[in-house]
């Protein structure tokens, strides 16, 4: 089991932190990677590696692969801050990510935890990977605002928990 904020969310898995602008993510992923013996840190945000040992990505083709050469590994958890940049990718490269994701979760025994930022669309806040994304994730945490202080729920897939 991994702790996200007090809930207790399944291994093997898609775990998305959803979280609004100048939400500090990447202390949230460090405080989670404190609870695993494997972790592996992908930014490509920038702010993650300030935090803990992080492996730089900047372009679609490093993180292709920089996925693929976790093929190599077993058991351990992933986190990715950001992948909104998938977003703005054609379907069949985004397509290409989730297949790896999936592939490492299933074959490498893998957690995948993946920070989503949010844009404003028509005066609301929308998670900017969207709904494809939305489809294949195991558990999403929400992060908010209540006053002044942040505050988390979950929601989980219902085909996961079957």
């Amino acid at each position: 089991m991994i702790i996200v904020d007090g809930h207790e969310l399944r291994r093997n898995s898609i775990i998305e932190l959803c979280v609004l602008p100048n939400m500090m993510v990447h202390r949230i992923m460090a405080e989670i990677g404190r609870q695993v013996t494997d972790a592996v840190f992908v930014d490509t945000v920038g702010n993650l590696r300030f935090v803990t040992d992080a492996i730089y990505v900047l372009s679609y083709r490093k993180l292709v692969k920089t996925l693929l050469s976790l093929r190599s590994r077993q058991g351990f958890v992933l986190f990715i801050d950001s992948m909104t940049f998938i977003a703005d990718k054609q379907v069949p490269d985004a397509q290409k990510i989730y297949n790896i994701l999936w592939e490492l979760i299933y074959v490498n025994d893998a957690t995948v935890i993946v920070s989503n930022h949010y844009k404003v669309h028509q005066s609301k806040l929308v998670p900017r990977l969207g709904v494809r994304w939305e489809m294949m994730v195991s558990y999403k945490v929400m992060f908010r605002y209540v006053k002044s202080k942040v505050i988390s729920s979950v929601h989980s897939n219902e085909l996961f928990e079957r």
